[in-house]
């Protein structure tokens, strides 16, 4: 019975750290792409003033080295409108990053669509993220009043105000209509609080915005998703372009840190139950 009991117990126990470890990170993966990495531009390490000749940028050229690296299937743009940005429907108002994708279709970024599409390809249209109806709220509510209800974005026309100051003070402002025309899955990540549009269409923007056409080889890209042929070779492709002086932030890191956990702790159970059959052997053997 002693033996039988401390094998139960090694068997249960080591099992039990394995089974916790699978469910965490299959729920990960759930969250996150684990075959990409997130790229930033680099910015010095200094408590002082940082000088743009300093920063580390993503420019046209960066693209092309980072797609010319082995194990890399595709490099992801994504440019946010450089300026205010004030969202309404009716007499509801929200905020939200209007983000362009150099992608025809944003399934290519492992998104699927809740309800209607995930095409980028046409004109004054916009797809957005499952958080974006919670944030809506109505500016004229009066202490003590109901909030408002989440409105069905599906189908919807939304008026995007983009605000600049002139260097004398003065704001500008620049109306436009976009129609809704799909809304995500919710994925627990950035792509929940965004609204993506036609990645030329948000360059004109911030030419609008500028005053004049925005150069990127000298001004930069926000950041970039470089997706890996498959999660084993992320970790090195991250290490490759944080050495380059760029940000580099990937869920596999992440992933690597749980399945360390959960290894320690397979050990310290697997040691709790051969106390009980090492007990059993003694037994035996007295």
């Amino acid at each position: 019975i002693g033996v039988i009991i401390g094998t139960a117990a090694v068997v249960t126990l080591v099992s039990l750290g394995d089974g916790l470890k699978k469910n965490a990170t299959s729920q990960l993966w759930g969250i996150n792409d684990l075959s990409s990495v997130q790229v930033y531009p680099g910015y010095p390490e200094t408590s002082g003033p940082i000088d743009e000749k300093d920063i580390k940028k993503i420019t046209p050229d960066t693209i092309k080295q980072f797609e010319g690296m082995p194990g890399v299937t595709k490099v992801i743009i994504k440019q946010m409108v450089n300026a205010g940005i004030s969202i309404k429907l009716d007499q509801l108002e929200t905020w939200a990053s209007l983000t362009g994708v150099n992608l025809t279709d944003l399934s290519e970024m492992g998104v699927k669509a809740r309800l209607g599409i995930t095409d980028l390809s046409g004109k004054n249209t916009v797809v957005v993220g499952s958080a974006i109806k919670k944030n809506f709220y109505d500016p004229n509510q009066r202490p003590g009043d109901e909030p408002p209800e989440e409105p069905d974005l599906m189908g919807k026309i939304l008026k995007v105000e983009v605000f600049k100051w002139t260097p004398d003070g003065q704001e500008t402002r620049k109306t436009y209509r976009l129609e809704v025309v799909g809304v995500l899955e919710e994925t627990r990540g950035e792509a929940d609080y965004n609204m993506y549009m036609n990645f030329d269409e948000v360059n004109k923007i911030n030419d609008w915005v500028a005053g004049k056409r925005v150069d990127y080889s000298k001004q930069g890209y926000n950041s970039v998703t470089v997706k890996a042929t498959s999660p084993d070779v992320v970790i090195d492709l991250a290490k490759q372009i944080s050495d380059l002086g760029f940000q580099a932030h990937t869920p596999q890191s992440a992933v690597q840190g749980i399945n360390s956990f959960f290894t320690i702790m397979q050990v310290v159970f697997g040691g709790v139950g051969a106390i009980a059959l090492l007990v059993a052997a003694i037994g035996i053997a007295n």
